[in-house]
This record gives C-alpha cells, sequence and structure tokens, in this order.
C-alpha cells in the first residue's frame, strides 16, 4: 500500500505532524522532540502557539523560494523560446513568450519582495524572543539581589557589623 503524499497525511491525520522536507531547526526539534545531541535526554520545552507561527513562516518562506526558483527556470525558457522563435520566423510567437517572460520576471519581483517580508518579520519574531528571555533573566536577577539584600539584613545590619568587627580588632591590638 502506497503512503499518502504529505499534505494528505497531514489533513486527514492531525494528530500526527508532518515529515519535514527540510530542516527547521530549534522549532522543529521542539515540535517532534528530538534534539541534536544524542545523549540529551532531558524534558524538552513545550511547543507553543508562537513556535508553530514560526515554523509556518519558515516553510511558508522555503516555498516562496521554491516558487522563486521555478519562475526564475521559466523566465530562462521563455527566453530562450523568443530566440528560437524569431530565428524560425515566427515573429508573432516570439512577441507571445517575451510577455509570458516579462509576466514571469514580474513573479520573480513579486516572490523576492514576499520572501524579504517573511524573512523580515521571522526576524522580527527572533529578536522579539532574545528580548523576552533578556528581560526574564533580568527579573531573575533583580529578585536573587532582592532575597540576597533581605538575607543580609540591610544597611544597619552591615554598620553594626561592621563596628563590632572594629572594636573587636581594636581589642585584639590592645591584647597584643
Amino acid at each position: 500500500r502506497k503512503a499518502p503524499p504529505s499534505f494528505a497525511r497531514s489533513f486527514f491525520f492531525p494528530e500526527a505532524p508532518p515529515r519535514p522536507r527540510f530542516a527547521m531547526g530549534a522549532a522543529w526539534r521542539k515540535l517532534t522532540g528530538t534534539g541534536g545531541c544524542q545523549g540529551s535526554e532531558g524534558a524538552s520545552a513545550p511547543v507553543d502557539d508562537s513556535d508553530m507561527a514560526l515554523l509556518d513562516l519558515k516553510a511558508q518562506k522555503d516555498q516562496l523560494v521554491g516558487h522563486r526558483r521555478r519562475m526564475e527556470k521559466l523566465l530562462a525558457r521563455d527566453e530562450e523560446a523568443a530566440r528560437s522563435l524569431v530565428q524560425g520566423g515566427r515573429k508573432q510567437q516570439a512577441m507571445i513568450a517575451l510577455r509570458k517572460k516579462k509576466m514571469h520576471q514580474q513573479l520573480v519581483v513579486d516572490c523576492e519582495g514576499h520572501i524579504a517580508k517573511v524573512d523580515e518579520l521571522i526576524t522580527n519574531i527572533e529578536v522579539a524572543r532574545l528580548q523576552k528571555d533578556t528581560v526574564e533573566a533580568l527579573a531573575a536577577g533583580v529578585q536573587t539581589l532582592k532575597k540576597v539584600q533581605r538575607e543580609i539584613g540591610g544597611a544597619d545590619y552591615v554598620a553594626k557589623l561592621m563596628d563590632e568587627h572594629q572594636e573587636l580588632s581594636d581589642a585584639q591590638q590592645e591584647i597584643s
């Protein structure tokens, strides 16, 4: 029995994530639970909606890149067809091939614009995640610092300890 295509598998069996045709990086490893290291069997972070959205954006970018490549191939084929038609003396068909070439050129330009927008969005999401992690680390650091300061007892307690230390040092020097 033949396995269903990727789309059919993901559409009709949504409980199982589709197998990637390309590497997706950390988001895919999070989704599937496969890590890069063989020995690490620790609990991975759960996959949330933002991970899935980022994965979808990267998949969309890869699809756009593939579409652009196909359009570039069609562009080259249209150019070659126009040349051969002109050499064959079929001017009308050569004009049609050139119109198709112009249309494919516009599609390539549109694809590049869409790729740039998706790429910018992916970058912005990743930068925002880094900023979020940084803010969370700063908040944890502030909480730890406050806890340590509470354990120390404040400036008055430290001044009292310093005075006691000085008195004990003076007493020790008198003994010596």
